[in-house]
């Protein structure tokens, strides 16, 4: 590797062709090291997560962040594997800092938060159009109504970005991108805790008493 982005990406594929080789037990090892280096290493800011069917190289940010918003949802995301498509591409693209591919990475963000949407008000509309459905689901999780309309606000202005910067023009800067991650990855966060706890509180409501 001749530069940052070679070196993550050459790190990444190792990684992926000993998964693919039945060789989990080595890459997971190589992992674990490498993230001890990268906490040694000041100027290296290269994060690799280990989850359950992957591992993934990342360049990282703010830790705190990259560890609630980032790899605790792509963890929590393998049980959602389309919306986790989504957003790892996006994490895919930016860590190979490829500037020219950021509107895709953009896109991703939105199908990804778009698809989860869908999965938890159980229907196909596009990200614009399932508010009233999105604030009703939300009030029935017993989230605070100021909550509920700070989403709404968010949801609204996170849509139109998209539709203006994004889709229509190309007006974005390179410097927002991690910010829309983050927010992403909020957002995700969010529906993705509240969707599990209703899980678990049908199949607790369901079972039979022994």
């Amino acid at each position: 590797a001749t530069s940052y982005p070679e070196l993550m990406e050459s790190v990444q594929l190792l990684l992926w062709s000993l998964l693919e080789t039945g060789h989990r037990g080595l890459a997971k090892t190589i992992a674990l090291n490498l993230n001890r280096i990268m906490d040694l290493s000041p100027g290296f800011d290269i994060n690799v997560l280990i989850s359950r069917n992957d591992i993934t190289v990342y360049p990282a940010g703010a830790k705190v962040l990259d560890e609630n918003l980032v790899d605790k949802v792509l963890e929590w995301l393998e049980g959602y594997p389309e919306v986790g498509k989504h957003f790892h591409e996006s994490l895919k693209i930016y860590a190979a800092k490829e500037t020219g591919r950021y509107r895709n990475l953009l896109d991703n963000l939105r199908f990804s938060l778009e698809q989860m949407l869908r999965i938890v008000l159980r229907n196909e509309k596009s990200l614009e159009n399932p508010k009233v459905e999105a604030l009703q689901w939300l009030s029935s999780h017993k989230i605070h109504p100021h909550v509920i309309n700070m989403y709404n606000d968010i949801i609204g202005r996170f849509a139109a970005y998209q539709n203006d910067a994004v889709k229509h023009n190309e007006r974005y800067s390179p410097v927002e991108v991690e910010f829309m991650i983050y927010l992403t990855g909020t957002f995700l966060r969010l529906l993705v805790q509240l969707h599990r706890e209703g899980a678990t509180t049908k199949k607790a409501a369901g079972a039979k008493p022994r």
